[in-house]
């Protein structure tokens, strides 16, 4: 995306109706895109959710963090 065109991040608030102007540029990126990440597979549908995702509810212990079954 940035390859694209010159992104910048700028301040806004949540009271303004002002939305980032680059902002649908990166919702039509990320439609695109599939990629492996921290949390694993990473991929978004074309309302721009993240869609193909596995949740694992864990909890912490004191031995450390166990999947809950």
């Amino acid at each position: 995306l940035n390859r694209s065109q010159n992104v910048g991040a700028t301040q806004l608030s949540c009271k303004s109706s002002k939305i980032w102007e680059h902002g649908t540029s990166l919702m039509n990126y990320l439609r695109m895109v599939e990629l492996e990440g921290l949390t694993g597979h990473i991929e978004f549908n074309s309302k721009g959710q993240r869609s193909n995702y596995v949740l694992r509810i864990m909890q912490n212990s004191k031995e450390g963090l166990r999947q809950v079954k």
